[in-house]
């Protein structure tokens, strides 16, 4: 009987800590993974050109038994001109609580006039939770034949679901989401992520990027946070912030090419320090982008029209400018407009004509955008 309450009054400690940790999503994600938000945002996969890879490990250095052990992995890529699609899979441990998450994402993004849009994001998967016996303390004494330790609260399968949104206007971005707002057999999910960045360059090889995160977390206290992170010439950066926690939080990362290595800290808050240590993480991402062909690049508007123009007005629409890759866009739109200024247009018919007068219009509309978003 003594050891059934232990047993019990355990489960139910670590069941506040599941329910206020409910999320696989990282309770501390805004910390560290700053520049990429596909965990926590569905929206996120329109956002950058090529095949983007994702490793992403978090350890919490503690003496309590529900210490937490989180390792992600993720792949999401622009699938067209205006959308992506994404796929991750999240495991999480919490002492005896596990949980296994996969889910699959799709993103739109609705381009408006003047450099701005509004992407869009859902996202639909399973997620299994169980509870490990041998990892309770003492586990052997425990009567097995307990129904607690079978409960389908404990172990189960959920469908799980959820959204984002991603605004972007010039150098600014607001991102909200609610990456598991609906279970199939839980409550509604209140837990809600929403960052604003803001991007200054300083010089033709620095960029200082201030932001501020806000997490509603249900149970425990909402998280919020402020920071700054430094780059230069998208190859190092660091980052330092405050959470209301009580918690600083620190990274760095260096980026080769297209492959990035980060590591971020965050020391334990004065009234855990005794028993929970620092939350440590190792992120990895790679990009794999396809080499245009010299004849590709070199194509005269002869050969295409002006939906290829336009597509590829598009395709410069979509890309975040940065120091590394703002000669390569600048010299795509001179090479757009060589196209334009050589392009064969068949205008001989009055509903060509129309058509080729829209299409005119549309592509010096995208052309001021591009040019707005290179010299703002």
């Amino acid at each position: 009987m003594i050891m059934k309450r232990i047993l019990l009054t355990y489960i139910v400690v670590l069941a506040i800590a599941q329910s206020a940790f409910s999320q696989v999503t990282n309770y501390d994600f805004y910390a560290f993974r700053t520049g990429n938000m596909f965990n926590v945002n569905p929206a996120w996969v329109t956002k950058d050109e090529g095949i983007n890879v994702l490793l992403n490990t978090q350890i919490m250095g503690s003496t309590l038994g529900y210490a937490q052990r989180n390792l992600s992995a993720g792949v999401y890529s622009q699938a067209g001109n205006n959308s992506g699609l994404g796929l991750k899979v999240i495991s999480d441990s919490r002492g005896a609580f596990q949980t296994l998450h996969a889910d699959v994402s799709y993103g739109f993004n609705a381009r408006f006039s003047e450099g701005h849009s509004l992407r869009m994001g859902v996202l639909a998967g399973l997620e299994n939770s169980n509870i490990n016996i041998s990892r309770l303390d003492s586990y052997e004494l425990i009567d097995m034949s307990d129904p607690t330790l079978s409960s389908n609260y404990y172990n189960n399968t959920q469908f799980v679901a959820g959204a984002g949104l991603l605004y972007s206007f010039h150098d600014l971005e607001v991102s909200a989401s609610v990456p598991q707002i609906v279970s199939t057999s839980k409550p509604f999910n209140s837990y809600v992520n929403a960052a604003a960045f803001y991007r200054i360059k300083a010089g033709e090889k620095f960029v200082v990027q201030p932001w501020i995160s806000y997490q509603h977390i249900p149970v425990t206290k909402s998280l919020m946070g402020g920071y700054v992170k430094a780059s230069y010439k998208d190859v190092l950066w660091m980052q330092a912030g405050y959470q209301n926690n009580k918690c600083f939080a620190g990274a760095l990362g260096v980026t080769y090419e297209n492959v990035g290595l980060s590591y971020g800290v965050r020391p334990s808050n004065p009234e855990f320090k005794e028993v929970a240590g620092g939350v440590h993480e190792i992120a990895f991402t790679l990009r794999i982008t396809r080499k245009k062909a010299k004849s590709e690049k070199t194509t005269t508007a002869t050969s295409t029209g002006l939906e290829d123009i336009m597509s590829r007005l598009d395709n410069l629409l979509n890309q975040d400018i940065t120091t590394r890759n703002e000669s390569d866009l600048r010299a795509e739109l001179n090479a757009i407009k060589q196209m334009l200024a050589k392009a064969e247009i068949d205008n001989s018919a009055p509903g060509k004509a129309k058509i080729v007068q829209q299409q005119l219009t549309a592509i010096e509309e995208k052309i001021r955008a591009i040019e707005k978003k290179l010299n703002p």
